[in-house]
């Protein structure tokens, strides 16, 4: 009996130890964003304390962060229970002048309270504006954990019920919800309605990281578009490109130099070593390969030999319709 019983404590204790060694953790790159960005904060030694649970203030502190908030100095905060010069009277008054947080029955704020997984994930919820679909869904708590789970942002945890909410975790969902796409109203009167800002059917891709940090937004839609233009060359199959070899075109060699991005699409560039002073143009109709592969504007660079096809009328800025880059300097250049 007793070495039975040994056996089922070792077992308890071996489960125990692996449900803990598998816990969710932020990544390096996740707390790089949230101290880049200001979201999340040390202590005065530059401890994130991510196993101590977090509070009212902190919480919204990281909340109106995340949307880009700075708040005002000097107010006097709409909380009785909030101190003159409490160091987050400023970001709790702006998170209630928003609607992201209330008062208790009693008109208090409570800012040392626990926050638990549920409230924090709330005010996740309301900062994408998703809060008319969570309420649509049940409201607070079900419709909030239902809408943060169908965006990813609770991927992975199992919540207890109302349990203090952790700082690691606060972290993981709030690194995650940068990158996931906004809901915004597009409807209003008696034509109510609600569109994902996903960057599909037409629509601008828009997230609360692209909210505070311009760069980012920059970096992405570039990327996205040069992903497109791949997407689209390659849809096209080998015997579907011109061969554009008929009399009306021309085809030459080319050394890109003097490269020049003029929009998302667009791209310049002139040849001065082959003794021209012609200026190229590619758009997102040209063609573009590489060993035999397409291959997205953003990868012609300065310095690269190419081959070209064009039309023989074309005057002044020259388009090119097909331009395969080569690896290496071809025999026949001079």
């Amino acid at each position: 009996m007793k070495k039975t019983l040994s056996l089922i404590i070792s077992l308890i204790f071996i489960f125990v130890s692996s449900v803990q060694a598998f816990a969710l953790e932020p990544t390096e790159g996740q707390l790089v964003d949230l101290k880049g960005y200001g979201i999340m904060e040390g202590d005065p030694d530059g401890e994130l304390r991510l196993g101590d649970n977090i509070n009212r203030s902190e919480a919204v502190k990281m909340a109106c962060s995340l949307l880009g908030l700075v708040p005002q100095d000097g107010q006097s905060s709409s909380f009785p229970d909030i101190a003159p010069g409490h160091w987050a009277s400023g970001w709790i008054d702006m998170a209630h002048s928003i609607g992201l947080v209330e008062g208790d029955d009693n008109g208090n704020f409570r800012p040392q309270d626990s926050v638990t997984n549920e409230e924090y994930i709330k005010l996740l919820v309301i900062a994408l504006g998703f809060e008319p679909m969570a309420d649509a869904r049940g409201g607070f708590p079900a419709g909030y954990t239902m809408v943060a789970s169908q965006q990813g942002i609770t991927e992975g945890f199992e919540f207890e019920v109302n349990a203090p909410a952790k700082r690691g975790d606060i972290a993981i969902m709030t690194a995650r919800a940068l990158d996931i796409p906004l809901m915004v109203q597009t409807g209003f009167g008696s034509q109510i309605e609600y569109s994902v800002l996903d960057g599909k059917n037409g629509k601008d891709l828009l997230t609360l990281r692209y909210n505070i940090d311009p760069i980012a937004k920059e970096r992405g839609e570039a990327a996205r578009k040069a992903e497109e233009i791949a997407n689209n060359n390659a849809d096209a199959k080998e015997e579907d490109v011109p061969r554009f070899d008929g009399d009306e075109y021309e085809g030459r060699l080319v050394q890109v130099q003097n490269l020049k991005k003029i929009d998302e699409t667009t791209f310049e560039f002139t040849d001065d070593y082959f003794g021209d002073k012609v200026t190229y143009v590619i758009t997102s109709d040209t063609y573009v390969y590489m060993s035999e592969n397409t291959i997205p504007l953003s990868a012609i660079e300065n310095g690269r030999y190419a081959q070209i096809w064009y039309r023989a009328n074309d005057n002044g800025k020259v388009i090119i319709l097909k331009i395969e880059l080569m690896e290496n300097n071809p025999n026949t250049a001079k």
